[in-house]
């Protein structure tokens, strides 16, 4: 068959939580994630080399240590679903990032943060191959503004194991109820992987790779073939039909509350960072790190607005160490709207900037909680 280069645009991206952490979970259609850019995933392994003493200046062995967390992050804009109280495009990240999620019917979703954080599998088809992680989690999120485009989260985080299915073709027939094929080069496809072969998807489920065996080329399968397959019938990733309705927001609707009164910015960023400890540093059967630690929650950011002759106030706020409610809106068609708000927000001394023929402040933001895990809210409406 021939050795095609992939294409960068054939890319979908699908999240979906896992009943257990580190635990795959195959999606559905629903749970298709439209990035606003190109999706990054890697699993770096970990090598040590040999201590041993021999009469040579080259290494000659080397040992595999414990697979650390492999690393995901691509961007996503913020899309509503378009019906109050229908979680959004990306649902499955928020909760992952925040921890909790609260569906008000009919009237809005909101995530707000949790003692514990979810974990989702994520799978991301590129091209010829589909790569899927088990026991992911959302570390990282950056909401941008701007006065052109989508408001846009800039996502990444980190998972436990990394697996794949590419394209390749079968070697020999298997007949109808098999439950094994034979493909040319088995080393393109792992466990837990979901295949069809030709036309044949399951049913629209696809097939399960349960083993894999690269000295045989075999690949054992999770459910009976429902029909013959024969050589030549080409074996890809599978992934359902990605269905996706929602309401991509302008970063032009954007405003502001500072202590409760609406304003005009020039920009507004939140930094939520919220890593956990993936326990890259206990031994493990398969190698790979199995659970994670929650670990402290940091919301910061910065707001930049022009210098009106009222906003002197904003150093006395800065030195007294004041708090203020903050709120970032964007949307006003009720079921495309989204709120992020830190009821108490620190912004620092104003940073004066030359905004020739203006002028312009700039001030950091540190959200603080008040009881514990409400430092920050998400909600959409």
């Amino acid at each position: 068959m021939a050795n095609i280069i992939g294409t960068a645009r054939d890319q979908q991206v699908f999240a979906v939580i896992e009943a257990t952490r580190g635990t795959l979970a195959f999606p559905s259609g629903t749970d298709l994630v439209v990035a606003a850019g190109f999706a990054k995933i890697g699993q770096q392994p970990s090598f040590t080399d040999s201590p041993e003493i021999v009469n040579s200046r080259d290494i000659l062995d080397q040992f595999q240590d414990k697979t650390p967390a492999g690393t995901w992050s691509f961007p996503i804009i913020a899309r509503p679903s378009g019906s109050a109280g229908s979680a959004p495009n990306g649902d499955v990240l928020y909760q992952s990032l925040m921890g909790k999620k609260t569906v008000n019917a009919s009237t809005s979703v909101v995530y707000s943060p949790s003692l514990t954080k979810p974990s989702f599998s994520l799978w991301i088809k590129k091209s010829h191959t589909v790569l899927f992680a088990t026991g992911c989690t959302v570390g990282q999120a950056k909401l941008k503004t701007a006065t052109k485009g989508g408001l846009t989260f800039e996502l990444s985080g980190k998972f436990m194991k990394l697996g794949w299915a590419g394209t390749d073709e079968l070697s020999g027939s298997s007949l109808l109820g098999g439950t094994a094929v034979t493909v040319l080069d088995a080393k393109k496809y792992t466990v837990g992987a979901r295949i069809q072969i030709g036309a044949n998807d399951n049913g629209g489920a696809g097939y399960e790779v349960t083993g894999v065996n690269t000295s045989t080329n075999v690949l054992t399968l999770g459910s009976g073939l429902t029909a013959d397959v024969a050589a030549g019938d080409v074996v890809t990733g599978f992934l359902p039909a990605g269905s996706q309705t929602s309401i991509p927001l302008e970063n032009r609707k954007t405003t502001a509350k500072v202590a409760g009164v609406t304003r005009s910015i020039r920009s507004m960023d939140i930094s939520i960072s919220d890593d956990p400890k993936y326990l890259d540093d206990e031994i493990t059967q398969d190698g790979y790190p199995a659970d994670y630690a929650e670990t402290a929650r940091n919301v910061s950011g910065s707001l930049d607005i022009y210098f009106r002759q009222d906003d002197v106030a904003f150093f006395h706020d800065g030195l007294e160490s004041n708090e203020l409610a903050l709120e970032l809106n964007c949307g006003d068609t009720a079921g495309a709207m989204l709120s992020v708000a830190m009821p108490r927000a620190k912004l620092s001394v104003p940073d004066i900037q030359e905004a020739d023929p203006t002028i312009a402040l700039n001030m950091t933001i540190k959200a603080l909680g008040t009881d514990g895990e409400d430092s920050i809210t998400i909600t959409f409406s």
